[in-house]
């Protein structure tokens, strides 16, 4: 938890030691805007947590993988309508919200909603390596990709500006979910996706 607060706030501060604090603000505002989309993500893997945990003491694969696949299809029905408003009309979003004057962060928030949409179809990966037993490879993964986080930001900052900020955050977030994804795939042979229902990987 430590290292996911450091990591969500080093873009934070990195932008504001190398840019101006009126870019600071844009930033930070496309920033929370785009965690929108990952809104409800937070209250359902709350109920969902005890649910894993359950599952994986009974060592019951199937209703793991079953309640995976429901909390990535929610995620879907509920993430993805914000991401495609966001994203096509990032403008429009930051204009209506706070006026003309923050549409400078219209590439940021585009930007940073492709991580936290793909945040959410990952579905709850850190959740199940927590609730499992494998929380040591959540928190190396955490500590990686802050490491990775604090040196895209150092690189795209200075020459990107606010965009570089975005796109650092981005990567780093897209790399943990898809390790994560990879990790839960490789323990219990479950795709966290909102794959087709039916199908199961071999």
């Amino acid at each position: 938890g430590s290292v996911y607060l450091v990591m969500s706030w080093t873009d934070t501060l990195m932008v504001g030691a190398y840019m101006s604090d009126e870019s600071l603000g844009v930033y930070r505002f496309a920033f929370k805007m785009a965690t929108l989309i990952t809104f409800a993500q937070f209250a359902i893997n709350s109920i969902a947590a005890p649910m894993i945990s359950g599952f994986s003491t009974q060592k019951n694969v199937g209703g793991l993988r079953a309640i995976i696949h429901q909390i990535s299809w929610l995620n879907l029905t509920l993430s993805f309508p914000v991401f495609v408003v966001f994203f096509f009309f990032p403008e429009w979003v930051l204009e209506t919200a706070v006026g003309e004057s923050f549409a400078d962060g219209a590439t940021s928030l585009r930007i940073l909603a492709i991580g936290q949409v793909v945040n959410a179809l990952c579905g709850p990966v850190m959740n199940t390596l927590n609730m499992s037993g494998y929380e040591k490879d959540t928190q190396q993964i955490m500590l990686w990709t802050a490491g990775l986080n604090l040196l895209l930001n150092f690189i795209a900052i200075p020459s990107m500006g606010i965009t570089g900020a975005a796109v650092a955050t981005t990567i780093s977030m897209v790399i943990w979910n898809l390790v994560a994804g990879y990790k839960v795939y490789r323990y219990f042979n479950i795709i966290s996706l909102p794959i087709p229902w039916r199908w199961r990987p071999k």
